[in-house]
């Protein structure tokens, strides 16, 4: 079910990140002149610069089909599975120490304060930021034009060894300075405001709880009452029976005598 569902995100998110890439990567005409008259020629021939996102839709489609759209499908699909199983399994690890640490035996784990799920939030990030960014910088390599460039990709394979041969360990880590400084604060804040979240829902559900248990205590003690009145009322009627009944009982007894 859980791939299932992680398959349809990719098939429906990849087309985004391509055109995002490309128009973070693209280059005007007029810049690739120096690149020689084939290589402008080759730009000119595939369509030049995308206008926008409509645009860059469009043309992919015209020029490169359905298949262009998915360009990069194969490390998204690693990304997205690995990225989000990393960060989460750290950030609860590392929550789940520091909730433990210094307290007795016995003891319930201390509460976190917002500046620790923070600063645990951002480390779980650059963990899985650094395990899984190779895979970006492959994603991105296969999905950017190849108009005007000497070196094309045609595959993931083909991508990393070639990565691997021209730039080392170095080339399949550049740009992850700029994407921590995105990720690592983005994702202190959300998990900071999910955590803020989750707290004030359950003083909420507890004071509602407590609610509940003292209104079915307030009944209880009604009902209690209520019985009370109840036996003392036919304490009462007893006592009103044995005392009418009394006279009969004396006169009967002298008649009897008689």
């Amino acid at each position: 079910m859980l791939c299932c569902l992680l398959l349809q995100v990719c098939c429906l998110t990849n087309p985004i990140w391509l055109v995002k890439t490309r128009l973070a990567l693209q280059q005007r005409t007029v810049q690739l002149a120096g690149l020689g008259a084939a290589a402008a020629g080759t730009a000119s021939a595939g369509g030049g610069a995308y206008k926008g996102i409509i645009d860059a839709f469009i043309c992919i489609g015209r020029t490169e089909g359905l298949r262009g759209y998915y360009k990069g499908f194969g490390p998204s699909l690693v990304l997205q599975t690995a990225h989000g199983a990393i960060q989460f399994a750290a950030y609860e690890e590392l929550k789940h120490l520091a909730a433990r640490a210094g307290r007795k035996p016995g003891s319930p784990d201390r509460s976190l304060s917002s500046a620790e799920v923070s600063a645990y939030g951002a480390a779980s990030k650059f963990l899985a930021a650094i395990t899984t960014y190779p895979t970006q910088v492959i994603r991105s390599r296969l999905q950017q034009r190849f108009e005007g460039r000497a070196l094309v990709y045609n595959s993931s394979w083909q991508a990393v060894a070639l990565t691997w041969q021209r730039e080392g360990l170095v080339g399949f880590y550049k740009g992850l300075v700029p994407s921590l400084m995105r990720v690592m604060p983005q994702s202190a804040i959300t998990l900071m405001v999910y955590e803020g979240l989750v707290k004030i829902l359950d003083g909420k559900e507890g004071g509602s709880q407590a609610e509940q248990q003292q209104r079915l205590t307030e009944l209880a003690q009604q009902q209690r009452e209520l019985r009370e009145r109840e036996q003392q009322q036919l304490q009462k009627r007893r006592r009103s029976l044995t005392d009418n009944m009394t006279p009969l009982i004396v006169g009967s007894d002298s008649l009897a005598e008689q």
